[in-house]
Order: structure tokens, then sequence, then C-alpha cells
């Protein structure tokens, strides 16, 4: 029981570090793509998106409560980088409720979307 107790507590604590949110959407030609966003408690966070032929980006940004809308650099395995422009549709204290948009242009021409976050 004892054991069990740290277990769960030493979860909570990691948990509490970062949080990742999953996402997904398409590049302009069509490419799926899936996205992961680590919200990080220092307010750091870190974008990946991660294309089914193979290339990825990252990107970081400090989240500011007082703007819904977050642009950043992103840089790629494969050499491309580029900006993106991340828009919280629905900003709540609870986590699991938030939703946001990301677009991406990158210097190779290759372009997207991604959304996180609850999908309808």
């Amino acid at each position: 029981m004892r054991l069990f107790l740290i277990s769960v507590l030493s979860l909570f604590v990691v948990s509490a570090c970062s949080v990742p949110m999953g996402g997904q959407g398409h590049t302009k030609s069509g490419v799926p793509l899936s996205a992961e966003a680590t919200l990080g408690a220092d307010k750091n966070n870190t974008v990946t998106i991660t294309s089914l032929d193979g290339w990825s980006c990252t990107g970081s940004y400090t989240a500011d409560s007082n703007s819904a809308v977050r642009n950043f650099p992103m840089s790629c395995s494969n050499g491309a980088s580029g900006n993106a422009l991340l828009s919280v549709n629905a900003p709540t204290a609870e986590l699991s409720l938030q939703r946001a948009s990301l677009s991406f242009k990158l210097n190779n021409g290759e372009s997207g979307t991604v959304e996180f976050g609850l999908l309808s």
C-alpha cells in the first residue's frame, strides 16, 4: 500500500511538471501530420510536428496569459525552418478542455495546419 501511494504521488509530481497535448493535421499537399505540444509548468512550451513523410519540426514559446496568439520559429529534421502561428481557441484552466490551432510555413515551401485538444 505504501509503495502504491508513493508511485501515485510520483506520477502526480511528474505530470505537474509538464503536460503533453496531442494534435493532428495535414500539410497543404494533404500529407498527414501528428503533433505534440508539451505544456510546461513554467509556461515554457514546446511543439513538435511529425510528418508521415519522416520529417519533424520543433519550436518553443513562452505562454502569455494575456495573448491567445503565439508566433514562434520552428526548425526541422530535414534542414528546413520557418514560423508557426498558434491560436488558443478556448483558454481555460482545465487543460483537457483547451483547443488550439497551429499553422506553419517553412522555407522549403511546405506549410500546413494542426488542431490540438478536443476535435469535433
